[in-house]
């Protein structure tokens, strides 16, 4: 029976983690490699869009303390307005982390690629995932934070996985998001989802327009689908209105809630700031997910790069980006 379990923060991460931990039995399941996928879609740490630095840290003292030889943060690059990924992992000092506990951290863009062949329903892709992530781990932890998505509804411990697809411009793959996301994480070795509670994303996501809320939990899954399910209860989410987790509904991925264990306090957290507003940009972006010639216009044609300067020129750069000099073009 899969398990969900979720804690609150406090004033001790590594506490609620462990108490996590505990709860799904990592000790017994984890192994020795594990790599671990943090939610670091934004250039520097972002409350309520990128996974925190005190839960990261938290999760790798307490694999290492459960006796893990290997622990691997990775994330991967990619997208039109692509940021280096070494630069954000400076951002999050995570060399610190590798000096205190020996963690390993990869751009996993830069690996060795397995190339995939997905069938989607509007055509055929070719995508190449990460191949040490497949051959070389034990488990494979999903660190998620609870936002809404503009183009997915919400980003969950299934979303986040997109960050490990290889291909820099994945944006022409969102016609067949609801296939590949389901491909890369069928492939996945053992995975854990610990969901990064601390903080929210409502009214828009993922990244630069929405309002952060104040949560103060971590939970945890042996099941991302099922992480997802119930996130989609927390957050109030009617779960079939999220097309990939529809898609894996109808396909026998996402246990049912009622053949799950889940904690009995799990009311406590139900919260119903969460909700969803797409602005004309948004609305626009989300017809490329619907047909791939419209993808193709917008992002690979002779049209792409006037196009692009044209909506960037009308969508204001944030100023959080602007005082660190990161280029929004």
């Amino acid at each position: 029976m899969p398990r969900f379990v979720i804690e609150p923060l406090g004033d001790d991460a590594v506490a609620a983690v462990r108490r996590v931990a505990e709860g799904l039995d990592l000790a017994g399941g984890v192994g020795d490699a594990v790599f671990l996928k943090p939610n670091f879609t934004y250039p520097f740490p972002k409350a309520g869009v990128t996974t925190t630095r005190p839960v990261l840290e938290a999760v790798v003292q307490v694999l290492s303390d459960l006796g893990c030889g290997r622990i691997c943060i990775g994330e991967g690059e990619g997208g039109y307005n692509a940021f280096a990924m070494d630069e954000t992992f400076a951002a999050f000092s995570l060399d610190e982390l590798t000096a205190r506990y020996g963690v390993e951290v990869v751009n996993a863009s830069n690996w060795p690629s397995l190339e995939v062949r997905v069938e989607g329903r509007r055509g055929t892709y070719d995508v190449h995932l990460p191949k040490p992530l497949y051959e070389e781990f034990d488990s494979f932890i999903s660190l998620p934070v609870p936002k809404v998505h503009c183009m997915t509804g919400i980003s969950g411990a299934v979303k986040n996985e997109w960050g490990i697809v290889q291909d820099q411009m994945r944006l022409a793959f969102h016609c067949a998001f609801e296939e590949i996301i389901t491909e890369v994480v069928d492939r996945l070795p053992n995975p854990y989802a610990l969901v990064d509670g601390t903080f929210g994303l409502t009214r828009n996501g993922p990244m630069i327009e929405g309002e952060t809320i104040d949560l103060g939990w971590v939970a945890g899954a042996d099941d991302l689908w099922l992480a997802d399910a119930v996130l989609c209860r927390i957050m109030d989410v009617p779960l079939r209105s999220v097309a990939h987790l529809r898609y894996g509904l109808d396909r026998g991925r996402v246990p049912a809630l009622d053949a799950a264990e889940l904690p009995e306090d799990l009311d406590e957290f139900l919260d119903d700031r969460f909700y969803l507003k797409r602005n004309l940009w948004n609305r626009v972006a989300k017809l490329t997910w619907y047909s791939p010639r419209l993808n193709h216009l917008v992002y690979f044609s002779k049209a792409s790069s006037a196009h692009h300067k044209v909506m960037y020129s009308i969508r204001e750069k944030p100023d959080e980006l602007s005082a660190r000099g990161v280029d929004w073009q």
